[in-house]
């Protein structure tokens, strides 16, 4: 069954934007570097995602380049290292950075490399289809910029995820707030929701979710929002939410 992407799926419609991702693909067989990189390219042309490729051919080239990266798809065993040194090496650089690993035997690393916090893995020969599935796993867990088709009342339109700035419940429907602007849609919150990128909105109060960035301040009541706006956050979840903010802002308190 060939898998849909986020570009074909019908909830979405992929526009031409500024959302870039850079990825190194790093392995000591050209060949599986050609594969992988044409694989990728394929997907920047169908999601309309600008792709920046690097390739390099060991670990000592990779741990030397100075550039950052959103996702790193590693050979496990180059030689005579393995793929878990040199994640743990590229984790110390920026724990950022998810990992996918390439390799003839998933088998003999899944739970180490899980331990690892590796995002995913990827067999030999190279399944595009599931690469692609991957990226769009990444797009839809870390991404928080691409566009969405909203049914509201007779009218279609499309916003961009990134512009979201909280939703509310009512009922079975979900009232989605942008700047100057209010949707009526006919889904629940928790459906919407789950088109949304997971690290960027978190579940204040059994009826509402924020976006991280349009947060402007909050007590143990509320959250404030830079729209002027203010939600209710439940005790349940506040603990949480703390936690998961902070770790947001990268714990860059004053």
């Amino acid at each position: 069954m060939v898998h849909k992407s986020i570009t074909t799926d019908s909830l979405h419609h992929i526009l031409q934007r500024e959302y870039k991702v850079r990825i190194a693909i790093c392995d000591d067989e050209s060949s599986v570097r050609d594969s992988v990189k044409e694989a990728v390219c394929a997907y920047s042309d169908i999601s309309r995602i600008k792709i920046t490729v690097d390739e390099f051919a060991s670990e000592e080239d990779i741990l030397g380049s100075t550039n950052w990266y959103n996702i790193i798809i590693l050979d496990y065993k180059m030689s005579d290292t393995d793929g878990i040194g040199t994640e743990e090496l590229l984790n110390e650089m920026d724990d950022d950075c998810k990992i996918i690993f390439l390799t003839n035997h998933p088998e003999k690393i899944t739970v180490k490399a899980l331990e690892m916090g590796a995002f995913r893995m990827l067999m030999k020969p190279l399944d595009h289809d599931c690469l692609h599935k991957y990226l769009d796993d990444y797009i839809m867990s870390f991404g928080n910029d691409y566009p969405l088709l909203l049914k509201a009342n007779r009218d279609t339109v499309c916003i961009h995820t990134s512009d979201i700035i909280y939703l509310a419940a009512e009922n079975k429907t979900c009232h989605i707030y942008i700047t100057g602007k209010e949707y009526h849609c006919a889904k629940t919150m928790l459906a919407v929701a789950n088109l949304l990128p997971k690290s960027m909105f978190f579940r204040v109060s059994k009826g509402f979710i924020v976006n991280f960035d349009y947060i402007n301040f909050f007590n143990a009541e509320y959250v404030y929002l830079k729209n002027g706006d203010r939600v209710p956050i439940s005790r349940k979840y506040l603990a949480l939410f703390k936690k998961s903010f902070k770790s947001h802002v990268k714990g860059m308190y004053v």
